[in-house]
């Protein structure tokens, strides 16, 4: 008898707990995205008057509301970015690529970081990564290879955006410069002799 009431009393427990749980349940709910979206709201306008620091400080409340908010983490790295805290600003972007790394503003936000700190070899790693996403940014990496003196490299990756997109007048001064090495000539006679062949077979003679 002692065992059965135990077990009713058991039961009974259980019943009012799940009651009460479905009656905050839905508070705590509701109120988690207002918060987050207030302190979110809050830090653009912030960071619209250049009150970075504020804004930051807003973000930091998004972050404890949401851990893996990779867009509060952007946002973060982006104010940094404008106070010129450039290790906070990295740290930021990069825990944003780790939560979504096929987002390729996130690591534009790193390579931004790298080219103005001139870190240019993490710039080179960061601009392969984000090519993934849009080739066009090709165009960025001849840049960086001119700056680091790759010239192989370089002439490699103006003949193929060439290939795809056509010329254009900034990889056509990078070239020039390149062949006034008389090294890099053989490599463009080379280059044209492909080019040749491929009208060639696009177009063969009749």
């Amino acid at each position: 008898m002692k065992k059965r009431v135990l077990i009713i009393l058991f039961f009974a427990l259980l019943s009012n707990a799940a009651s009460v749980f479905a009656q905050t349940e839905p508070e705590d709910i509701a109120l988690a995205p207002d918060e987050y979206q207030d302190a979110f709201y809050e830090s653009l306008k912030q960071k619209g008057i250049e009150n970075y620091d504020k804004a930051i400080a807003s973000l930091e409340k998004c972050i404890k509301l949401k851990p893996s908010d990779a867009v509060a983490y952007f946002e973060v790295g982006k104010n940094y970015l404008a106070l010129k805290e450039y290790q906070n600003a990295q740290s930021a972007f990069e825990k944003a690529t780790q939560l979504n790394p096929k987002n390729k503003w996130y690591w534009l936000g790193i390579y931004d970081v790298s080219y103005e700190t001139k870190n240019y070899p993490l710039a080179i790693e960061t601009i392969q990564k984000i090519i993934v996403f849009d080739e066009e940014y090709k165009d960025d990496l001849i840049s960086l290879y001119m700056i680091t003196n790759q010239y192989d490299k370089a002439l490699i990756a103006i003949n193929e955006m060439n290939d795809k997109f056509g010329k254009s007048s900034d990889r056509e001064v990078y070239k020039s410069q390149i062949l006034s090495q008389g090294k890099y000539q053989n490599a463009e006679i080379s280059n044209l002799i492909e080019q040749i062949k491929k009208i060639q077979k696009k177009n063969p003679i009749m």
